[in-house]
């Protein structure tokens, strides 16, 4: 997810589909960033314990007090992570937040997963045909579940 995305969670925006806990992603850079995200397994817990004390409705302080004309909530989180950078990662100034999606995106090209369901799971545009591009709007639902398998796979 972009970080936007994260900061931005509200309690809400956590659900259950078919058995699978997703945040759901109501908007984001562009049309295609609304989507159901399943939960990874090792961050499940973090998740439904910040869903119990929310700040605000948001899952983040931060974004909970934030005040941009742009409504753009990550502001704190982008700047907090590139201190944290620089102390954990010093010569490495070309990495950003924005650095975990390419390694998602590779870890699951390399997994063999289809590209069009990797597009799914981060919020691209999928597909060049008139099928995908006009008529295709949304996922369903029922999707869920094998997403969840692509998102286990993901392991650091």
């Amino acid at each position: 997810m972009r970080i936007n995305e994260i900061a931005s969670l509200k309690s809400d925006n956590i659900r259950e589909v078919e058995g699978v806990l997703c945040f759901e992603v109501l908007e984001g850079k562009t049309r295609n960033a609304a989507r159901l995200v399943p939960l990874h397994s090792a961050i499940r817990t973090m998740v439904l314990e910040r869903c119990q004390k929310p700040h605000n409705g948001f899952l983040f302080y931060r974004a909970s007090v934030t005040k941009r004309e742009d409504g753009k909530r990550s502001s704190w989180h982008v700047n907090r992570f590139g201190r944290l950078k620089r102390d954990i990662l010093p010569g490495q100034e070309n990495k950003v937040f924005h650095s975990f999606r390419h390694a998602v995106i590779t870890k699951l090209d390399a997994a063999g997963i289809e590209e069009s369901r990797v597009a799914i799971l981060v919020g691209h545009a999928r597909g060049e045909t008139e099928s995908f591009k006009t008529y295709s709007k949304s996922v369903p639902e029922r999707i869920v579940k094998e997403l969840k398998e692509y998102i286990e796979l993901i392991k650091y």
